[in-house]
């Protein structure tokens, strides 16, 4: 006898995944509400697991324990389905009806699009449809995930190719400084920070359309966004209010950087990212005065420090969530 609970079960279950699978291969901000859970629990476990420090295994087991749940849903999903009717499937010689397993098998092979399902056949020509339906549901959800996986991929490498941006500028916030002072100036900085500006906008919509961007922790400092990042604002924050007024960079200059990496940290913040509770230390004026740099007095610039408190919360939240400690961000 039909149950139409199966029926209806399977069919929220498969609607469940594909909305899913939707949400997080195709919509432009965000996970979906099953596999943003998976990737967050694997990421806290792998954290767990590496002592505060996400393994390089991370991003990628991230990936396949959501595209496990994505088949193995729509497999029991389509399953419950087929189940509703016991004569869904059945012996074509024989019209016997297929068994639990039976029907879990068939299902499989039309999810996979194997074809090895001909000792059965569906029990009907409305059955048939629904087999068809399987086929496409599977074809389709493979293929967004392979698209998915490459698009990641992509982002992760821009991610490495932004971080190395940054450090070729400048080991630690003082290095940035010091090594474009000329002696009267900083020629030719502003246009390598204006360069930098659409990498870090395209970095921050990056985890917006891929939040598994953030699984993939890179193990080495020089290529660790979030480290290098950190080292950039806190070098911006020298050259707007740690040089003196006669030898800064023009607020257009640097302003757009900034912005854009405060935008960046507001991305992280929703979803991934708590503020430190207390603001990291400062970075020293010291290496810039010895450098010859013009400096502000030590009161004005821990004013400025100290209206960028909540901001620099965020960065010392962000450099501990990459597993690493603000010492991973020279300040002396």
């Amino acid at each position: 006898m039909p149950s139409p609970l199966l029926a209806v079960l399977g069919a929220a279950l498969v609607a469940l995944v594909l909305v899913d699978a939707l949400w997080t291969t195709v919509a432009p901000r965000g996970a979906g509400p099953v596999a943003g859970r998976i990737g967050r629990g694997v990421y806290a476990g792998a954290k767990a697991l590496g002592g505060g420090r996400a393994p390089g295994w991370t991003g990628p087991t991230a990936l396949v324990v959501a595209f496990l749940w994505w088949v193995g849903a729509l497999w029991l999903g389509w399953w419950l389905l087929f189940s509703a009717d016991p004569g869904s499937i059945v012996d074509p010689k024989t019209g016997a009806a297929a068994d639990a397993w039976s029907r879990a098998y068939v299902v499989g092979t039309y999810l996979t699009t194997l074809g090895l399902g001909a000792l059965w056949a569906p029990g009907s020509g409305v059955w048939g449809v629904v087999a068809s339906a399987v086929a496409l549901n599977g074809f389709a959800v493979v293929t967004l995930v392979v698209t998915y996986v490459l698009q990641v991929v992509g982002a992760v490498t821009g991610a490495r190719q932004l971080a190395g941006a940054a450090h070729a500028l400048g080991e630690t916030p003082q290095a940035v400084v010091t090594r474009a002072w000329t002696g009267s100036g900083f020629d030719g900085l502003a246009t390598h920070l204006a360069n930098l500006v659409p990498l870090v906008e395209a970095h921050g919509r990056r985890h917006e359309a891929y939040p598994a961007l953030h699984f993939f922790q890179s193990r080495e400092r020089r290529t660790s966004a979030p480290t290098m990042l950190a080292v950039l604002d806190e070098a911006l924050l020298l050259l707007a209010d740690g040089v003196a007024p006669e030898a800064r960079l023009a607020p257009a200059e640097v302003e757009p950087l900034r912005r854009v990496l405060g935008a960046y940290l507001d991305t992280l913040s929703v979803s991934f990212v708590n503020a430190a509770d207390e603001a990291p230390e400062a970075p020293a004026l010291g290496p810039l005065a010895a450098a010859g740099v013009p400096v502000v007095e030590d009161g004005e610039f821990a004013r400025a420090v100290e209206d960028q408190r909540q901001r620099r919360r965020c960065l010392l939240g962000l450099v501990r969530d990459a597993g690493r400690e603000w010492t991973d961000v020279p300040v002396a």
